[in-house]
């Protein structure tokens, strides 16, 4: 493996990472940056750009709901969401690259008094360009693996302890010198 391949193959992860962390940040700019703005993405009943899937995701009243059984999705309200990322599997071919991405994906989720734990695994298949831009997606379908739903009885004990992350520049990791500081002093 030469030195562009390497170089190509750490963008293409970048930019999948950038996309997770936008998605469970809701920083539309940082999610975004992960596609070409003429990118063609399938997820579920969604087919559209990147850019319009991220902002169908973002918008008001939010539409990232999860919805549990029967019942109306506008009425979850998302605590928080993670996505996970684990085995990546990339192809190149000079300035396109394949790709098949497993994901995890955790949402916390209030229904009423109610706490839900919704579980995803699945996995992105895309197709990467480098253009003047760098490696973008330029196309993707999700497709889900699995997924589960769990009422949540009980919390980890001393969690109210822990600095608590937030779905927006709140969160403790936007604070500045943050990279430089390192991990926040309780």
């Amino acid at each position: 493996m030469n030195s562009d391949e390497v170089i190509s193959r750490l963008e293409i992860r970048d930019a999948l990472q950038r996309y997770c962390r936008g998605l469970d940040r809701r920083d539309r700019p940082v999610a975004v940056s992960a596609f070409h703005a003429d990118s063609h993405i399938v997820h579920g009943h969604f087919a559209g750009t990147g850019p319009d899937w991220v902002d169908w995701l973002f918008a008001e009243p939010p539409t990232d709901r999860v919805g549990i059984g029967d019942a109306d999705p506008a009425l979850d309200v998302v605590e928080s969401q993670q996505h996970h990322l684990t085995n990546q599997l990339i192809d190149l071919e000079g300035d396109v690259a394949y790709s098949e991405a497993y994901f995890l994906e955790y949402t916390l989720t209030m229904r009423g008094a109610e706490r839900f734990l919704t579980s995803v695994g699945g996995r992105y298949v895309e197709r990467y360009e480098r253009r003047e831009v760098g490696w973008r997606i330029a196309e993707r379908f999700s497709v889900r693996d699995w997924d589960s739903v769990t009422l949540v009885e009980t919390r980890f004990p001393g969690w109210e302890r822990s600095p608590q992350g937030a779905r927006d520049r709140s969160d403790p990791t936007y604070r500045p010198g943050f990279h430089r500081e390192g991990p926040v002093r309780l």
